[in-house]
């Protein structure tokens, strides 16, 4: 039996040996690595577009060159391995996706699917299961079995829902016309996968001959035509171009699970099996010892090493809804008192945070969201604070709590303007946000900041080790899709031996804080990352920001608070060069980082700051308290 499996590679590992691998470097064509392995460059091939496409470069490749009874494609760090009964792995499963589940209530669009992956620690191990599986391919497929398939992922909402909240909305409604017009036969299974809760993830898959030619004529079809027409309905311009980057990579995942969403409904015979996943070098040593994982334990559940509890955030915030107002209201005038009470150098600090969040100009006028903004009507709140209600909200629940918290202070008649999420623009008239474009210092702004979302923004964490026991290594983790410059900055260095980059595979804070520097690149607005990273004893990078927020990122100063890079990124690795040969100056960049993060952590100021905010915007707005 002729079976050829493409093994992934995009820079320098192990090769997996067996009889039936075929180790392919994808993206050859644009890389400056040479692997000594088949490129995917040769022959008919799509090989200059691995920026896009990812590893299905090499899947196109394996489609179009090579001849056998089945083909397959897996990754240099994923790869099939033969079913077992490890029941107490599938029970520790059962519990991490009940405790999502659980966890979904309060966040369901940040929440991950559970994918059944069995992770490997040891290179060694690891090559001798890929060993074991290529041994066994023939027995698998020996009584007809048409196709070898990954366990599915599984989300809590529908796939569809949760690739809106991570991709262009008009990049997937296209597909789903492309799909509809051009495959109307597999158009109702693909239907049904995106309705569905189950991914089968990774793009891998083992098939017969006629299966893997027509998979492969359905993915490329529908990804070719859907790369012209992003181009021709005007989705996407030379200025924007990088905003498409992996995006057909991450398209070809769901039409590889409608594609065998659909066999199955044609009753193909198949056999779904787990996978195994290589962890990188620095992750395996650190789970290693008893000693580690106590110590893991220790600081993520008694020493708060992990982002903000929703669940006590949201209980608080519907306690608030309950409670009545008006005794809040009568509080007002006595807290805004004590700030008279305050030491002259405690109320200068107070006074010059006030006017640095809300920088309106007397005669501000609180506009009505059809009057001047259209740009944001969908996703803005005006009117009274008596109509500010949970059932009216706009925008995620912690924009409402947030607000809410200290509106409920103040005049139910009082008029205000909130824009909920990334405000990253100038707007025409005043309104409550959590980000504004950094403008000149004592400029009149119209964006007013408050502290809002915070519970994904605000997160202070414990470190447990020293910056001088961390690895020398940069890490990036976070979404690119439609974000241009985190794209510029994953292609530039993604293959470089000193950074940890990925934008897919999640990792814990702890995990983050093995590494001595971590990337804080802006997405839409400010990096939320940054907050949590300056409190570690891990330093910040990142080019200057262009957004602030609560936190007065503008304010920060570069190689001062955290470490400065180009704003093309070209002097990374120059930069941390520098700080590894002066290590002193890091230690001091970490003090004076933690020095700054101290001055957002005393509650009772931050709330004394918040009313002070809205107090001065309803002033400037003509609605003075009386």
């Amino acid at each position: 039996m002729d079976i050829k499996i493409g093994i992934a590679y995009h820079k320098p590992s192990a090769i997996l040996q067996g009889e039936h691998f075929l180790p392919i470097q994808v993206g050859k064509a644009v890389s400056d690595v040479d692997l000594h392995i088949q490129g995917d460059d040769e022959g008919d091939n799509i090989s200059s577009k691995n920026p896009l496409y990812c590893e299905l470069t090499g899947l196109y490749w394996l489609w179009k060159n090579t001849s056998a009874d089945y083909k397959g494609l897996m990754h240099y760090r994923r790869i099939f391995t033969k079913r077992n009964s490890f029941s107490f792995f599938k029970f520790l499963l059962r519990v991490k996706y009940k405790e999502r589940q659980f966890a979904s209530l309060w966040s369901p669009y940040r929440s991950m699917g559970v994918k059944k992956q069995y992770n490997c620690q040891d290179i060694h191990v690891f090559q001798q299961r890929a060993k074991e599986f290529s041994s066994h391919l023939e027995e698998l497929l020996s009584d007809g079995t048409n196709m070898l398939v990954p366990h599915p992922g599984r989300f809590y909402i529908s796939i569809r829902q949760f690739i809106y909240q991570h991709a262009n909305k008009q990049q997937i409604d296209l597909m789903d016309e492309i799909v509809e017009k051009t495959f109307p036969d597999i158009y109702p299974s693909y239907k049904k996968s995106l309705d569905g809760q189950r991914l089968y993830n990774c793009n891998m898959s083992v098939m017969d001959k006629e299966s893997f030619d027509e998979y492969c004529n359905f993915i490329f079809t529908v990804l070719k035509k859907h790369e012209e027409e992003v181009v021709n309905r005007g989705f996407l311009n030379s200025s924007s171009e990088k905003t498409y980057a992996r995006v057909p990579g991450y398209l070809g995942e769901l039409l590889t699970n409608a594609y065998i969403q659909y066999s199955f409904q044609k009753g193909k015979k198949i056999k779904v099996l787990p996978v195994l996943f290589l962890e990188e070098e620095n992750t395996q040593e650190r789970k290693n010892t008893p000693i580690q994982l106590l110590k893991r334990l220790y600081y993520t559940y008694f020493r708060g090493v992990h982002k903000n509890l929703h669940f006590p955030y949201m209980f608080h915030g519907c306690l608030m809804q309950i409670l009545p107002n008006a005794w809040y209201r009568l509080q007002l005038k006595k807290k805004l008192n004590a700030f008279d009470s305050l030491p002259e150098e405690k109320k200068k600090y107070i006074k010059d945070r006030v006017d640095y969040y809300c920088r309106l100009e007397d005669g501000a006028k609180v506009c009505d969201i059809n009057e001047h903004l259209p740009r944001i009507k969908r996703k803005s709140k005006s009117g009274t604070i008596k109509d500010y209600k949970f059932k009216n909200k706009v925008g995620n629940t912690s924009y409402f709590f947030d607000t809410y918290e200290y509106m409920r202070y103040f005049p139910t008649h009082f008029r205000f303007l909130t824009i909920p999420g990334d405000v990253f623009y100038h707007l025409p008239s005043p309104a409550i946000v959590k980000s504004r474009p950094i403008a000149v210092p004592n400029m009149p702004s119209n964006e007013v900041i408050l502290n809002l979302d915070k519970i994904r923004h605000f997160t202070w964490i414990n470190d447990p080790f020293k910056w001088e026991d961390k690895e020398c290594r940069i890490l990036f983790r976070g979404e690119i899709t439609n974000k241009p410059r985190r794209c510029q900055f994953f292609d530039m260095w993604k293959d470089h031996p000193l950074c940890d980059l990925s934008d897919t595979s999640s990792m814990s804070i702890y995990d983050h804080l093995y590494y001595r520097y971590i990337m804080s690149l802006e997405g839409n607005d400010v990096a939320s990352n940054l907050k949590w990273v300056m409190s570690s004893n891990s330093i910040a990078v990142m080019p200057r920001p262009t957004c602030e927020t609560w936190y007065m990122e503008g304010q920060l100063i570069p190689n001062y608070h955290y470490i400065e890079i180009a704003s093309d990124y070209h002097d990374l690795i120059d930069r941390i060069n520098y700080y590894e040969a002066h290590p002193e100056e890091a230690e001091t960049i970490i003090q004076h980082a933690h020095e700054w993060v101290a001055q957002f952590q005393n509650k009772k100021r931050e709330d004394l700051i918040s009313l002070m905010v809205l107090d001065k915007y309803f002033q400037k707005t003509g609605q003075p308290v009386i």
